[in-house]
């Protein structure tokens, strides 16, 4: 608020009537003086308010007016005095005026409202003046100085002075009445009112916008300047816009930037918010923007790896939403190929921060499908669903009389297609592995695939099936009496029989005919396979006895000697399979007996592995016959005999001697 302090002054002129003389006393005049500041209450106050004071002093005087012609007598009166200070620093305007235009030119009889003392017309001196006439003299008019009476100030007011700087020692001014009076005026008092102004000049000002960026910024306002008499003045109405920031307001410093927001340690203004001007100063103030940077949403993610972990770090999707306030929320969702992952959809709420959408986001899944096939299955390899991209360990063994050859799938990516553990690569798609193989032949078995384990193959010369196994010894056994032979002959060759050359095995012929007393029993090969496929149960197992071959037949031809054989020594070629051989027969250094001594010897433990059927030994007075004793041919002879595996129901004998027309069951062992 401004202030002021307001003086008056009251000047009377007064006309004495004697009875000697016509005289009259006249109260010629009422002035009032009254002080405005230029100023009134404002909307809105600045930080600091400022102040403006004027003040007026004024004296008082009185005249006595005697007229004493008829053409009337000049007086004036004593100068009134007015003193005026202010810290405006415009300054101020000094002015008079009449608060009534019907009667302001004329001094009125307060008893007698028909008599008056009219106004000069115009700048007059004391000489200039007519009777009845009167005006006020100021010290200064329009702020120069002087020297002749006005005419009666009108309701427009007249300016008296007007200063441009704030003025702490009193300006003073002085007012006086002249008039001019004969003795045709009714005694009586003569007033009237008039009003001595003092008014602070209107104060500049110059308001500039700052954005307080570097960045593109529309809907600026334009500077403001001017001068007003108010004590206020209306900030421009825009809002400022910039991309991605909200407009906080108008800081009379410079904001200070913390987090995503600026804060002010001045004075906030709104747009159109009235900003207090301040009168003892120039107004030159520089608003700058404040702004808050509205959040950011980003998103990032992590794409499953194809063991089923996730990288340490985040693969960033950016910005999906923005120009956001506390409170808001966004989504994202993943836009990986459906081909290989299942997009996840994340949300998060704007809590004074950026928000960040995390996601991982899983591989998708396809079925994957084992199969086995005739002669190979899958050991290793579960049927179900399996990441695109995920390693697999599978694994393949053999069926029943074959081995595994190969994988093939109908998707994907197999390491090693022929080893049988490897691992399987899975497709973004369904797919099938299946283990394929192929018959085993005894014919061309490699050590490798003789394990301790029990297994299957064919001998491809009838396609019969064999069940062999490395037995303790270290060697590979067939673990079943060999069956080769029928009623028809059959030839065999090197390349599937262990033999010099071709050789027919003869058909198979009654027992009769292995009679140690008929040369050809000794000199011709003889088989017989009446019983072949007989079995006997051993170690709880049913096992089949097996063709009985006399030596010559055993030997494939190439040791057929009469009963009279002398010497000794070992066969090289027999009737099994190509890669295998008849075992030897020495007591105590011969296969049979090592792989007796394998099994400490024990006749149980022997036999729960070798599974040797009581098949006898085929003569024709039936000798040793089936059901209780077993006999295999060796390699090794002597004299009339030949070495061979003896078994009883009780006893094992690794070496025993049988003669050669004897017919007898064969076991092989791998080369």
């Amino acid at each position: 608020m401004r202030c002021v302090e307001i003086g008056h002054y009251i000047k009377n002129l007064k006309l004495l009537q004697h009875v000697c003389f016509c005289c009259s006393v006249f109260l010629l005049a009422l002035i009032t003086l009254t002080i405005f500041p230029n100023d009134h209450t404002p909307d809105v106050e600045a930080a600091t308010t400022q102040t403006t004071t004027l003040t007026l002093s004024t004296s008082t005087v009185s005249t006595s007016l005697f007229p004493n012609n008829a053409t009337g007598t000049f007086i004036d009166s004593d100068p009134s005095t007015i003193s005026v200070t202010t810290n405006n620093y415009t300054g101020y305007t000094l002015g008079i005026k009449s608060s009534n235009n019907t009667t302001n030119t004329k001094l009125i009889n307060t008893e007698d409202s028909t008599s008056y003392l009219t106004s000069i017309s115009s700048a007059s001196t004391a000489d200039e003046f007519n009777a009845n006439n009167w005006g006020y003299l100021p010290s200064k008019l329009n702020g120069a100085n002087n020297t002749k009476y006005q005419p009666a100030p009108t309701t427009t007011s007249t300016t008296l002075d007007t200063t441009n700087a704030a003025n702490s020692a009193a300006n003073t001014y002085t007012i006086k009445l002249g008039t001019k009076i004969d003795y045709t005026l009714p005694t009586g008092i003569y007033t009237n009112s008039y009003t001595v102004t003092a008014v602070a000049n209107p104060v500049t000002y110059s308001i500039t916008y700052n954005k307080n960026t570097t960045d593109t910024v529309s809907n600026m306002p334009s500077t403001q300047s001017g001068d007003t008499s108010s004590t206020t003045v209306t900030l421009s109405s825009k809002t400022p816009s910039r991309a991605h920031y909200d407009f906080l307001g108008w800081c009379t410093t410079t904001p200070t930037t913390s987090g995503n927001t600026d804060t002010c340690s001045g004075t906030t203004y709104q747009p159109g918010a009235k900003v207090t001007m301040n009168p003892t100063t120039a107004n030159a103030l520089t608003l700058k923007a404040m702004w808050f940077k509205m959040y950011t949403c980003s998103a990032r993610y992590k794409l499953q790896n194809a063991d089923g972990t996730y990288p340490s770090s985040y693969t960033s999707a950016g910005v999906v939403a923005e120009d956001l306030h506390n409170g808001d929320t966004c989504s994202y969702t993943s836009t990986q190929s459906t081909t290989y992952y299942t997009n996840q959809t994340g949300n998060a709420t704007v809590s004074n921060a950026n928000a960040v959408i995390s996601l991982s986001i899983p591989r998708k899944t396809y079925k994957l499908t084992f199969a086995d096939s005739t002669y190979a299955k899958v050991s290793t390899g579960t049927t179900g669903n399996y990441r695109w991209g995920q390693s697999i360990s599978i694994k393949a063994t053999y069926n029943k009389g074959g081995d595994f050859s190969s994988w093939s799938a109908t998707a994907g990516t197999i390491a090693s297609s022929t080893s049988a553990s490897t691992t399987f690569t899975m497709p973004a798609s369904d797919a099938t592995v299946t283990a394929n193989g192929a018959k085993l032949y005894l014919q061309n078995l490699a050590s490798s695939k003789c394990t301790t384990t029990a297994r299957y193959a064919y001998d491809n010369r009838d396609s019969d099936i064999y069940q062999i196994q490395k037995l303790a010894d270290g060697k590979c056994w067939m673990l079943e009496n060999l069956r080769l032979g029928g009623t028809s002959a059959i030839t065999v060759t090197t390349s599937n029989t262990n033999s010099k050359g071709n050789f027919t095995l003869p058909a198979s012929t009654a027992q009769s005919t292995f009679d140690p007393n008929t040369t050809s029993a000794w000199t011709t090969a003889k088989i017989n396979t009446s019983v072949k496929n007989s079995t006997s149960t051993v170690s709880g197992t049913s096992v089949k006895y097996g063709t009985y071959y006399n030596y010559c037949a055993a030997s494939a031809g190439t040791f057929c000697r009469s009963s009279t054989n002398s010497g000794s020594g070992t066969i090289s070629y027999d009737i099994c399979p190509k890669a295998w051989r008849i075992p030897t027969g020495v007591a105590s250094t011969g296969e049979f007996a090592k792989l007796y001594a394998a099994y400490s010897n024990n006749y149980n433990s022997l036999q729960n592995v070798f599974k040797m059927p009581f098949n006898g030994c085929m003569l024709a007075d039936n000798a040793y016959p089936r059901g209780s004793t077993g006999c295999l041919w060796t390699s090794n002879w002597e004299n009339s005999t030949s070495r061979n595996f003896y078994i009883t129901t009780s006893t094992i004998y690794p070496a025993d001697a049988s003669r050669f027309v004897y017919g007898i069951g064969i076991r092989c062992i791998l080369k």
